[in-house]
């Protein structure tokens, strides 16, 4: 009889990811449920564009041909994707480890690729907290403008905030979090002799 495989724990993957005289302060997965429920208004969306392509190709009384059917593909397509957003928001949350350790941030990433985010304390330039009635809630730690678009001259900035969504014991995870940031700040201003 074959064994069951067991899915490493979030603190066996962060460990992984850690260097070798790096400690480990915490890691958790983030609650696909909660990161689910945020892209619900957005598969609403999805679900009401279909159905307004629907009506429409409905009243013309005759399916479309040609372009109009190859850009009625494209808006289907689209709004399908707004329609599964909440099931691949869920995707990736199961595949997403949060971690802190004695020197930076991580959020670790399995789905679709892999990749790991780090951020050291110079980097933590915020400490935003929600927290829902369970103790679990989201936690922002950095807030940055970027470039979204450049046209004609023109820049579109965007501001973009970075943290760790749906998580349990938020305010511990919040405490943690401005230890390092303070450490930093402590290491940052010491005089070097």
């Amino acid at each position: 009889m074959a064994e069951a495989s067991v899915p490493p724990s979030a603190l066996e993957v962060a460990r992984a990811a850690l260097d070798p005289d790096e400690h480990l302060v915490w890691a958790d997965w983030p609650s696909p449920v909660r990161l689910a429920r945020e892209r619900l208004p957005l598969a609403l969306f999805g679900l009401l564009w279909i159905a307004a392509l629907g009506g429409a190709w409905l009243a013309a009384g005759s399916p479309p041909s040609g372009f109009a059917a190859a850009l009625g593909a494209v808006f289907v397509l689209l709004g399908g994707a707004a329609l599964l957003s909440p099931a691949w928001a869920w995707l990736v949350a199961r595949a997403t480890i949060y971690a802190i350790t004695d020197r930076r941030l991580l959020i670790l990433e399995g789905f679709p690729w892999r990749r790991a985010r780090s951020f050291g304390p110079a980097d933590i330039n915020l400490c935003e907290r929600t927290e829902r009635a369970d103790g679990s809630g989201d936690l922002f730690f950095r807030s940055g403008q970027e470039i979204e678009r450049q046209d004609r001259g023109r820049i579109t900035w965007r501001t973009r905030r970075v943290g760790f969504l749906g998580i349990p014991e938020v305010r511990r995870v919040e405490a943690a979090v401005r230890v390092l940031r303070e450490r930093g700040a402590t290491e940052s201003t010491a005089v070097p002799r």
